[in-house]
């Protein structure tokens, strides 16, 4: 189980206390992604919502490691079976409902070619 962990009296990880990211966290996961994590998207982070990667209804946690931003119209895809992830590497991805990935997303794109 995680605990709250203050960092000059400011808390940054909620675990399982909370399922909303707010304060703090939703700004640490908003700041780590300048746009909306779905390939193509290219809405400002500012503009999105905090989701959680493994979903606070399978035991995720509400901690900026295990979150990251989405516009409200992608992050209702994630209700639909739609599932984004970082990899080791730092690489986001979008899995489809059958399990086949979307793609890279498009500033890893740009950057290869």
């Amino acid at each position: 189980m995680i605990v709250n962990i203050l960092i000059d009296q400011v808390v940054i990880i909620f675990g399982r206390k909370r399922r909303l990211f707010t304060g703090p966290p939703r700004q640490a996961v908003l700041l780590r992604e300048p746009r909306c994590l779905w390939p193509g998207c290219n809405r400002p982070s500012s503009q999105c919502q905090a989701d959680h990667t493994l979903p606070f209804a399978t035991d995720g946690p509400t901690q900026a490691d295990n979150g990251g931003p989405l516009c409200a119209r992608h992050n209702r895809w994630t209700t639909r079976g739609y599932r984004t992830w970082r990899d080791s590497f730092g690489h986001w991805h979008t899995q489809r409902p059958e399990r086949t990935i979307i793609g890279w997303r498009l500033e890893e794109v740009e950057l290869a070619a």
